[in-house]
């Protein structure tokens, strides 16, 4: 997804042989966003998840026991 952001935003390759291209503002805002907010939001948003996400040892040992269950084909 990056890539197709940063081609969206008219990233410009580095040729073999050639010096790092002078990149648009649009590009370079592109990659702060991918490097910095980005990142930090889908992280805050897992931790969110992961807070309310009911598990406690009676869940997980029942979750357990279906996996069981089901392997064995009952």
């Amino acid at each position: 997804m990056v890539g197709i952001a940063l081609e969206a935003s008219g990233f410009i390759q580095r040729q073999a042989g050639q010096p790092i291209p002078d990149q648009p503002e649009s590009a370079l805002w592109a990659i702060r966003l991918a490097i910095g907010p980005l990142p930090a939001i889908f992280l805050i948003g897992g931790l969110v998840l992961a807070y309310f996400y009911p598990i406690t040892r009676e869940i997980h040992a029942e979750i357990r026991l279906k996996l069981q269950e089901r392997d064995r084909g009952d």
